[in-house]
């Protein structure tokens, strides 16, 4: 009977969400391997375009274990840009590691076209 009672609060919750997440537009990055779907989070006031995991090169794995990096081929397909795992390395929070780890995360303003390229390696 309880549920009889908030089927009507369910249902318009469940409702203005789905208006709430039709109207997000997610951002797509097109490649020469494919498209990415990113999200948008806000930093300091900003709006920022961000996609994390999208991968440079072939996954160092199989036979292309202790090769140089390969090219990617390329694709017509769209995925959905997710933070990947770490590169093998000392483990000390839990983090999961994977050879597989070739990817970028990419950061960009809203609406951005032209602006410099800032490219981070970091040490280890």
């Amino acid at each position: 009977m309880i549920i009889i009672q908030f089927l009507p609060l369910i249902l318009v919750g469940s409702l203005i969400f789905q208006v709430i997440k039709a109207s997000y537009i997610s951002p797509i990055a097109e490649t020469q391997q494919g498209a990415y779907i990113g999200h948008q989070i806000i930093v300091n006031g900003t709006s920022v375009n961000y996609w994390y995991g999208i991968p440079y090169a072939q996954q160092p794995t199989g036979d292309l274990r202790w090769k140089p990096p390969h090219a990617l081929g390329l694709a017509n397909d769209t995925s959905e840009a997710y933070i990947s795992n770490a590169c093998p390395q000392k483990d000390s929070l839990g983090v999961l590691h994977t050879e597989s780890c070739l990817t970028l995360n990419v950061y960009t303003p809203v609406n951005a076209s032209n602006v410099p390229v800032y490219v981070w390696i970091h040490g280890g």
